[in-house]
């Protein structure tokens, strides 16, 4: 039989190591379990916290739009149609008979520069009038509901050869006006 020291120091060590290998193959890939579950918690912790910041924000943004509505699509409306601008044709024409004009509309294209944000039509119009008359055409289209920029301008006073030729019915004046406009689209 072995001494009794023996037995304790073996069953010591037989225990020690049955609780190192309890340890290792069995508490380590537990705690290294719970740090990656742990760390897989904060980063689902912080993506929920992204999703719910994100949908706040997209609550303001749509109540903001909601309340804003009216005023977003009066600003639509500033914007002419490119492919049909019949509305703002229309415009033009009605403003010039309000003024007693006559009038020519053409469109021409141009290219957009780089430094131009938005897009536009150009169009060339051609007055026929008296002076006073194109003035109030001029001030009534610069408060057009319309985003109109004047980018040229030439008025000159008809000779008699020149009234004849550009006489148009209802129209009296000596005045000719060439005007470039800028009309910014949608």
């Amino acid at each position: 039989m072995m001494p009794l020291n023996k037995k304790i120091y073996t069953s010591l060590v037989f225990f020690a190591l049955v609780i190192l290998i309890f340890i290792f193959l069995i508490i380590c890939p537990l705690l290294t379990d719970i740090k990656k579950d742990s760390q897989d918690f904060i980063l689902q912790k912080n993506n929920f916290a992204e999703l719910q910041l994100r949908k706040e924000n997209f609550n303001q943004l749509r109540d903001f739009y909601q309340s804003r509505q009216e005023e977003l699509k009066r600003i639509d409306n500033l914007f002419i149609n490119r492919e049909t601008p019949i509305e703002f044709i229309e415009f033009l024409e009605e403003k010039a008979k309000d003024s007693f004009l006559a009038i020519e509309i053409s469109a021409t294209f141009s290219k957009k520069a780089e430094s131009e944000k938005w897009n536009f039509s150009n169009y060339q119009l051609s007055l026929n009038g008296s002076f006073p008359n194109i003035l109030k055409f001029l001030e009534k289209i610069e408060t057009a509901p319309y985003l109109i920029e004047i980018s040229n301008l030439n008025i000159r006073k008809l000779s008699e050869k020149e009234k004849e030729f550009r006489s148009h019915d209802n129209v009296e004046g000596d005045v000719w006006a060439d005007l470039m406009i800028k009309v910014y689209t949608k």
